[in-house]
């Protein structure tokens, strides 16, 4: 029922205009700016990127206040899941675990995407306290060699360490006959490691994970290129990748194979193919409360510490953003600020264009509906 509402109420602000009627359905929520690693596609800590950052002026802990604020906003605006995720490692943030228990308490789905590398007993014991919904576990390598290759100058002795801490928490986790959280192991893929992506599943059972999920390196406007598949590469990948469904069912284990599948068929030129419904579906705050639209574009809508939420979903920025989004042109008119190459919401964006232009018929009247309204 949920689903349906949040359907319902999405194909309303579709077509009447745009302003949506409810809130976003997610919010990516950067906790923090610090991190322990350097992955090698990583647009904010790589020594191969040379991605303007605000780093020197940013602040790099998100202020709890400004969490619990937010949390109770977005409750009102029936915002249903929070994703703890951005430009650092989660697990660095002084008040994680409170940032969690607020957003739980205020009735939140949550899930945290973390390297893995932070994973002691005392942690892994918090993380099973804390009633989180989801955990993300980013790894570029399915063995030290190539863990070596995908963080330079950083220890491989670090991908054995994020091996055992899974094992323990998802032992501990059974020990405790825990229901949460659902562990999947997030493995982005790039010429270091698409070679070995069966060993990367069999990892995912061995450590006792739930699922795992696959995920192109995005290439940031040519700064990995060198680390990109080649169009030959990425044939021979998809081949694996369907090959390894009956594997993967065996187990079993969850995946998103027809998802990544996708995402190599229409994601390196998506703006050609698909409109963007980031406006309308999720937002993304960061640790200074300035908010975007989506993780992966920096246009700013407004600022947390200036505005209630709901005035900058609703302001003109965002409409203006939603506008742009609904046509070729108005997203290649935005490709400077955004890296929309694989983008990871492709298939939702696929399915929602696909149900907007069956619906389309009814955009006159619920316009005219809307302008009576006004008019009264």
């Amino acid at each position: 029922m949920v689903r349906f509402l949040q359907k319902a109420s999405l194909f309303k602000g579709l077509l009447s205009g745009e302003k949506p009627s409810r809130g976003p359905f997610y919010i990516n929520l950067d906790v923090t700016h610090r991190c322990n690693l350097n992955c090698l596609g990583c647009p904010y800590h790589s020594q191969e990127s040379d991605l303007p950052s605000r780093s020197a002026q940013m602040v790099k802990d998100i202020p709890f206040d400004l969490v619990t604020r937010l949390c109770d906003e977005l409750k009102r605006l029936k915002t249903e899941r929070i994703l703890l995720i951005g430009e650092g490692e989660p697990l660095l943030h002084p008040h994680i675990f409170e940032i969690i228990s607020k957003c739980k308490e205020s009735g939140f789905h949550v899930a945290m995407y973390t390297n893995g590398t932070l994973f002691d007993s005392a942690r892994i014991e918090s993380i099973l306290d804390s009633r989180l919904d989801m955990l993300q576990v980013s790894l570029w390598a399915s063995s030290p060699e190539i863990y070596e290759k995908n963080y330079p100058g950083t220890d491989p002795n670090n991908f054995n360490k994020v091996v055992e801490g899974l094992k323990s928490l998802n032992s501990i986790k059974k020990q405790r006959k825990n229901n949460l959280p659902s562990v999947f192991l997030r493995h982005p893929i790039n010429k270091h490691n698409f070679q070995s992506i069966d060993a990367f599943v069999e990892l995912a059972w061995s450590t006792g994970c739930e699922g795992l999920l696959f995920t192109p390196m995005r290439p940031y406007g040519g700064r990995f290129d060198s680390f990109e598949l080649s169009a030959h590469e990425e044939n021979v990948l998809c081949n694996s990748l369907n090959q390894l469904k009956k594997r993967i069912k065996s187990l079993p284990l969850k995946h998103n194979l027809e998802d990544i599948l996708f995402k190599y068929q229409y994601g390196k030129r998506v703006w050609e193919k698909f409109p963007c419904y980031a406006g309308w579906t999720r937002s993304s705050i960061k640790t200074d409360g300035t908010v975007q639209p989506c993780h992966s574009c920096n246009l700013i809508m407004g600022d947390l510490h200036q505005s209630s939420f709901q005035d900058i979903w609703k302001g003109l920025p965002y409409q203006d953003f939603r506008r742009k989004t609904f046509t070729r042109e108005g997203l290649v008119s935005l490709k400077e600020s955004a890296e929309c190459e694989f983008c990871h919401h492709i298939r939702m964006h696929a399915y929602i264009y696909r149900l907007h232009k069956w619906l389309s018929p009814l955009e006159p009247l619920l316009k005219g509906r809307a302008l009576s309204s006004t008019l009264r």
